[in-house]
């Protein structure tokens, strides 16, 4: 559902009127932008033929999401640094093995005080 200058808190004011929109997505307000794109006309024929050509926008919207999701996953994965680094997490000094031990041993004796 696009509703102009629906006087939404989370809309751009900075854009002027004529190109302000806002966009209700799973019940949220998200700030939109008109922009002008290019397409190999094959391309456009095919996105139609997917989706119509009422739902451009929120095809290329949703593919761009993933692609930007991807990029970001792509560098974080190319960093030198560890994402794991042992200091962060000093429950697991003594290894996992142990740690998953004491944590369902914890568990189970919540579960036996909860049934008394």
């Amino acid at each position: 559902m696009r509703v102009r200058n629906a006087g939404c808190p989370y809309a751009s004011s900075a854009l002027p009127n004529h190109a302000r929109y806002d966009t209700l997505s799973m019940g949220f307000y998200i700030a939109t932008s008109r922009t002008h794109i290019i397409l190999p006309s094959d391309v456009l024929r095919e996105i139609d033929a997917l989706v119509g050509k009422r739902g451009r926008s929120a095809f290329l919207a949703e593919i761009a999401r993933q692609e930007v999701r991807r990029r970001r996953l792509l560098a974080f994965l190319d960093r030198r640094e560890p994402a794991w680094k042992s200091k962060d997490h000093p429950e697991l000094k003594g290894g996992a093995a142990a740690w998953v031990s004491k944590m369902r041993r914890e568990e189970e004796r919540a579960r036996r005080a909860r049934t008394r």
